[in-house]
């Protein structure tokens, strides 16, 4: 529902979505949902369309942010529960540990890559004597 006066005021208010146009009264500005800045209601459609356009980017941001948590998850680079770690109620000891974890997990990993380096060059080195 668009309206301008005073009385469009009552339906503005009843309105799913009342929208005051740029030049409408106080009443009809402090009823209404959305009031233009801009005189016309052509703005409308634009408003519409950079909010849909907004609202899919957020929602396309979300979808990432689920997908990289679950791929740190996955590869055990974050806990599942990340909102609980920097609560107040976790205390330093808590999070030591995790930290030692993770530090434990790098060294694993260091170690298995050094492994994998080590034995691919010697593999090199004897199929060439051979």
């Amino acid at each position: 529902m668009t309206g301008d006066g005073v009385n469009d005021a009552p339906a503005l208010k009843k309105a799913d979505i009342g929208i005051a146009i740029s030049d409408a009264t106080d009443a009809a500005r402090s009823a209404s949902d959305i009031v233009l800045t801009e005189p016309g209601l052509s703005v409308i459609i634009s408003v519409i369309l950079t909010s849909r356009a907004i609202f899919q980017r957020i929602c396309q941001e979300e979808r990432e942010a689920q997908w990289a948590h679950a791929q740190r998850t996955l590869h055990g680079l974050q806990p599942p529960e990340t909102s609980s770690i920097f609560n107040e109620k976790n205390s330093y000891r808590e999070l030591s540990e995790i930290v030692e974890q993770a530090r434990k997990r790098a060294e694993v990993a260091s170690f298995k890559m050094s492994n994998f380096m080590t034995n691919s060059v010697s593999n090199n080195l004897f199929s060439r004597v051979k």
